[in-house]
């Protein structure tokens, strides 16, 4: 296997003031048509904002900028445990910042008697802030961070996401908040551009057979082509695909779907507690289906032991990783793989000279009207 697109260069080494953790990270874009950003908390610092810009001499140059929490809100009070960013539905130029601060070990003081009560640090805190901007360079932290809304949770939460929903008939962006009992809270947008816990019904999830014929025609499609064909109605979880080599680096902290040879077909990311990046290919004999198969040959492929995903990049690093993504980051049209660590964000690029030599080749395929577009 050719090995030219696995030199990734160690381009930035971002270190942070303390820790951070599995959500401790979000990709950040302020428009599709810009490269996008990374936002960073640590437990005990600021959130740091991870960007490429041009200098004057047309040189990329990575620039951190921090979004200090609000005034009413003490770093040595509060720890950041979770981040997420997305943008609005209908307004691509508004992004969405969430964070989920918690109660730190608190002395007496740090506790200024002059604090409401309401906001003394009792309870977690779901801070909101809403960013617009046209242009990349518009959106400054220090005052994203005076303008936010913040919401006091009664439980103990988890992770922070996002949801596109549709409520009475309008599409929206929700924010989603797991928490240590095992429930998801929602929160959605109320008038003058407020959010609120949302109550919803119980929603309730359903595994249905699937007859043979509709199967085989899902089967044929590419989203099922990197799926293994399991039955879970009968069989559960008594197929686990184990990837080779993933047991051997303490627990699996993050990972992330991503084409990173630009050959059209995802690879398996993998970051570990262990401090490895592990990375796992497709190989061309995946399932040998057919749109002859059965019901049983189906379930015998299934069944039967294969070694069709393959370890073909491993990367170390000093400390476990906690999160990994495949963004563009400097915005030349080429992805970098950004990896989160226990106290620092990497950034690895491609060698640039394999990205030159892959881009002639696909651009000689072009014109000669030979190009696979399913690559």
């Amino acid at each position: 296997m050719a090995t030219a697109w696995r030199n990734f260069e160690h381009i930035n080494l971002i270190s942070l003031e303390s820790q951070t953790n599995i959500y401790g990270s979000a990709v950040l874009s302020l428009n599709r048509n810009i490269n996008k950003k990374v936002l960073i908390a640590s437990l005990d610092g600021p959130v740091t904002c991870v960007k490429y810009d041009k200098t004057r001499g047309n040189q990329l140059k990575c620039i951190c900028d921090e979004m200090p929490l609000p005034s009413t809100v003490s770093s040595s009070m509060f720890e950041v445990v979770a981040i997420d960013s997305f943008n609005k539905y209908n307004a691509q130029n508004q992004v969405v910042i969430t964070l989920v601060l918690m109660p730190g070990s608190v002395e007496m003081e740090d506790i200024d008697i002059n604090t409401p009560e309401k906001i003394r640090p009792l309870q977690p805190l779901l801070a909101i802030y809403v960013a617009h901007s046209d242009k990349s360079s518009d959106l400054k932290m220090e005052e994203l961070a005076s303008t936010g809304q913040k919401l006091g949770l009664s439980f103990t939460p988890l992770h922070l996401n996002h949801i596109c929903i549709c409520r009475d008939g309008v599409k929206e962006i929700a924010i989603l908040l797991s928490d240590v009992n095992k429930a998801v809270h929602v929160f959605v947008k109320r008038p003058l551009d407020r959010f609120a816990a949302y109550i919803a019904e119980k929603v309730r999830c359903k595994i249905i057979q699937i007859k043979a014929k509709i199967m085989k025609n899902l089967v044929d499609t590419r989203c099922w082509s990197h799926a293994r064909p399991t039955d879970v109605c009968s069989e559960g979880f008594n197929l686990p695909l184990v990837l080779p080599g993933s047991n051997e680096y303490d627990c699996i902290l993050c990972s992330y779907i991503a084409d990173i040879d630009w050959d059209g077909k995802n690879e398996i990311i993998l970051g570990s507690y262990g401090q490895e990046l592990l990375v796992y290919k497709r190989l061309d004999n995946y399932f040998n289906l057919s749109k002859d198969d059965t019901d049983e040959t189906l379930m015998e492929k299934a069944r039967s032991p294969y070694k069709s995903l393959d370890l073909i990049y491993q990367h170390s690093f000093s400390e476990p990783i906690y999160s990994c993504c495949y963004i563009d980051l400097t915005g030349d049209g080429v992805c970098e793989l950004v990896v989160t660590t226990f106290r620092a964000l990497h950034v690895l690029q491609h060698n640039l000279e394999s990205v030159s030599q892959k881009c002639s080749e696909r651009t000689a395929l072009l014109l000669e009207g030979r190009i696979d577009w399913d690559i």
